[in-house]
């Protein structure tokens, strides 16, 4: 009888536990996204209010279906290097037994990857471009990244120790030392305590053909915060609006608005003032255009038009207590999209 002692090492071990974490993790990470971007199939007592029953079913039949497919890869791809490593002439043979095992985990992967990531198109594309799209210097006609003095032909390999302290002092004359690379950075940090931001948040199902209309600006107004975020044409907004104002940390309630584009020769003319006004009177505002981000992507059954325009706010707000505020040249931006996605 013969007893086979295995040791692990303490980083081992570690990795195993770390393995194991990310093989739970991982999962409810995937879940969890979906709860916040799917629409319910039909509400199931106990199950997040963002996922449908027969959908969260479907990702962890899934995941379970990847973990063991992944699993019955390993062992054939270790029984096969241990095949392999006795003759190489059994390297084709035992290459095509991994085939199934491999195409299950890579398409069940795929599968998970679709319903989890699908539904958001900006992280689809841009996992599209990461893979696809990687630009280098010589691919737009610059010239390419020179690392270094070229080194003669006939000089000889630099050792590790001449490699880290040409990398040492690269790091010290080319950051440390770079009086650009500070400027930026304090300047970075002091637009931290002066600049103000609007949160725009929204959750729902658009529909396949729309139009949409939104704007936002912020700023101070008499020395206190102030900002607004208006906008339509996401849905149906008749029992209530999407418009707010915010003045100096209180969120003032707004009903329908409307932005009045100007037109010229029957199409709008989004570098003219536009108008926009309110049914209750509370937002009345000039609007001074100075860029149009302009933007068509158009494939005939995907079509995404997109104006927006970035401008100077003038005009009054009333808040809630009819306190009536006087707005003078707010930075904001306003803009008009037709989608068919």
């Amino acid at each position: 009888m013969e007893t086979t002692v295995v040791h692990f090492s303490g980083m081992q071990v570690m990795l195993m536990i770390a393995l194991c974490a990310i093989a739970v993790l991982v999962p409810v990470w995937a879940i969890r996204r979906i709860a916040r971007a799917v629409p319910p199939v039909y509400q199931v007592p106990g199950i997040p209010s963002g996922v449908g029953g027969l959908l969260l079913f479907t990702i962890v039949l899934l995941i379970v279906e990847a973990v063991n497919a992944l699993y019955h890869f390993g062992r054939a791809a270790g029984e096969a290097a241990r095949v392999i490593s006795m003759s190489t002439d059994y390297l084709w043979p035992v290459a095509q037994t991994l085939i199934p095992d491999f195409a299950a985990s890579f398409f069940l992967l795929i599968a998970i990857g679709a319903l989890v990531f699908g539904r958001s198109s900006v992280a689809l594309g841009a996992a599209v471009v990461w893979a696809f799209v990687r630009d280098t210097p010589s691919s737009v006609g610059l010239p390419e990244l020179k690392t270094g003095k070229a080194a003669p032909a006939d000089a000889k390999p630099h050792t590790k120790a001449e490699e880290k302290a040409e990398h040492k002092a690269f790091l010290r004359r080319k950051v440390f030392l770079n009086p650009t690379i500070w400027i930026i950075a304090v300047g970075n940090f002091f637009v931290y305590i002066v600049r103000f931001a609007v949160l725009d948040w929204g959750r729902g199902v658009w529909t396949y053909h729309n139009t949409w209309y939104w704007g936002s600006g912020n700023g101070t107004v008499e020395g206190r915060p102030f900002g607004f975020n208006i906008g339509y044409g996401f849905g149906d907004t008749s029992a209530a609006s999407e418009n707010m104002l915010f003045y100096d940390g209180t969120a003032h309630k707004l009903e329908q608005l409307t932005f009045l584009i100007p037109q010229k020769d029957g199409k709008d003319d989004f570098m003219s003032p536009w108008k926009f006004t309110s049914s209750d009177g509370r937002f009345e505002m000039d609007f001074i255009p100075v860029l149009d981000r302009a933007s068509c992507t158009n494939v005939g059954i995907i079509c995404s038009d997109q104006h927006q325009v970035f401008g100077y706010f003038n005009g009054t707000a009333r808040l809630d207590d009819g306190t009536v505020l006087k707005i003078e040249n707010l930075l904001g931006f306003a803009e008009k999209v037709y989608n068919k996605w």
